[in-house]
């Protein structure tokens, strides 16, 4: 591709990105999900929070 080609290209993708920001900021937030990293070794033994971070 020619150089002024590829600053078009480039110049409508990066419109683009920022006409979706702008416009629809609240579409694509995925929810909060919270992960317990876990001792495998530790979890069937205690009850207690020292088996979880």
């Amino acid at each position: 591709m020619k150089d002024k080609t590829v600053k078009i290209l480039l110049g409508i993708i990066a419109i683009n990105l920022t006409i979706q920001t702008v416009a629809l900021p609240d579409m694509n937030v995925p929810d909060i999900q919270r992960v317990a990293i876990c001792n495998p070794q530790l979890v069937g033994r205690s009850l207690s929070s020292d088996a979880c971070l």
